[in-house]
């Protein structure tokens, strides 16, 4: 809450100063504020941890339903963004030297909805082996040129519905 209100005071600060209204911003002046702890971040799964969750997983009726079974299963496998992921093409696999080539993202526009545009973070990087078990279970939707469409319509998987589940 302190670090926003520095934003927020700083921004407005600012805009006085090009306005002429005072001399200097004062805030530019204050010390950073650092956290008093370090944040620690999620731990690490162990191989079997790892086997259950992913069993779990395909046995769960609402990630069924929901398609989202493939998503994360290649989340887990690549480490990639949300966005992404569910903005790879069949093409961007490489099954024999398992690695992936990450060309582009879904995004939200405003008015059009989401649409894959060619615009990424990440680079090419080796992919895990179970990542291909995904291009074998979706095979049927080959002729699609995205990676991660709804198995019942066609429909491309919203960054939002992934995110949140």
């Amino acid at each position: 809450m302190a670090v926003q209100s520095k934003t927020i005071l700083k921004g407005g600060l600012h805009l006085a100063v090009m306005a002429n209204v005072i001399g200097s911003n004062p805030v530019r002046d204050v010390s950073p504020i650092q956290s008093k702890t370090r944040p620690k971040g999620a731990p690490a799964l162990r191989g079997d941890e790892l086997r259950g969750l992913l069993a779990k997983l395909r046995g769960s009726e609402v990630c069924q339903r929901h398609d989202l079974v493939d998503p994360i299963t290649l989340f887990i496998a690549t480490g990639l963004r949300i966005s992404e992921l569910l903005g790879l093409y069949w093409t961007d696999f490489d099954q024999t030297a398992t690695m992936l080539t990450v060309t582009g993202k879904v995004i939200r526009a405003a008015g059009k909805g989401l649409m894959r545009v060619d615009e990424t973070k990440t680079a090419a990087g080796p992919a895990d082996p179970s990542a291909a078990d995904v291009r074998g279970d979706r095979s049927s939707l080959s002729a699609q040129p995205s990676v991660l469409r709804s198995a019942v319509d066609g429909v491309p998987v919203d960054c939002w519905h992934v995110a949140r589940s």
